[in-house]
Order: C-alpha cells, then structure tokens, then sequence
C-alpha cells in the first residue's frame, strides 16, 4: 500500500517538474536578446573604427564614411510581441517589437525617433538571425548616424 502511494507521489513529482520544465522553455523563447548599438560615422583625416565595432568591421567599410565610433550600446531583452522602449543616446528613442523568432530567421518592427520626436525609421525587418541589422540615415555633410541591432 505504501509503495504505491509513493509511486504515484513519485509520478506526480516527475509530472510537476517536467511541466514547468516545459513552461521554463517555452517563456525562454519568448524573450529574445537584442544588442542595440548607435554609431557615429564621419569623414575625417584619419581613418578610425571603434575596436568594439570590429564584428561590422566590413560592412562599416562598404560606406561612405571612414571614422566610427559607438554613441550608444545596449542589451536588452525583447519579450515577443510587445513593444520595447530603449532611451538612446542624444535624447534619440527607439521602439522595439519583434514580430517572430524562427531557426534562423527573426522579423523585427524597428520605430526610431530622434529628440524632437520625428521619426528617422519606421519599418519591419526581417532578417537572418546570425546577422547584424543595419540601418542609418544622415546628419548633415559627411556625417551620419548608424543604429545596428543583431541578436544575441
């Protein structure tokens, strides 16, 4: 009698454990970790790119621009589906909602807005989860303004 008693105290227990081991993984999933960074690009005298930005090294060099520096640098995590709001450097705002995270894949809703609150970006993405997003827009003659996101 007492040995079926702990066994099904004991079935119970594995059941209750491998539940919220399922539910453990699936919230997991459900929050994806972002690296959002800004950057400034420049033409100046000397060629200059931040020994942070060496990953996007390449792409930095297929631009119009020769000196980089990082502005801003964050990781955030990003529930899916809710919109996250990351404060970025110069009084620049950038809204965050990831639409879906697959294998390789994720697609992203990207709103940036600089100080006064005009929008620079307002676009989805969708773009392989090994890559780095890169978007940027101009602040005047020879400079310019990047934001690279990538998931972690």
């Amino acid at each position: 009698m007492q040995i079926k008693l702990f066994r099904k105290s004991l079935l119970a227990l594995v059941f209750i454990f491998s539940i919220a081991l399922l539910a453990t993984s699936i919230y997991a999933e459900q929050e994806i970790m972002l690296t959002v960074r800004t950057v400034s690009a420049s033409v100046k005298k000397q060629n200059f790119i931040n020994e942070k930005l060496q990953d996007i090294k390449h792409k930095l060099k297929k631009l119009p621009f020769n000196h980089f520096d990082i502005r801003y640098a964050t990781n955030v995590q990003v529930p899916v589906n809710e919109e996250k709001k990351i404060n970025l450097s110069d009084g620049h705002i950038l809204l965050l909602k990831v639409l879906y995270k697959e294998k390789k894949k994720i697609g992203l809703r990207v709103n940036w807005l600089d100080k006064a609150g005009l929008e620079l970006l307002n676009t989805q993405m969708h773009f392989n989860s090994k890559e780095h997003m890169m978007a940027g827009v101009e602040q005047g003659a020879k400079q310019g303004l990047i934001l690279t996101i990538s998931v972690q």
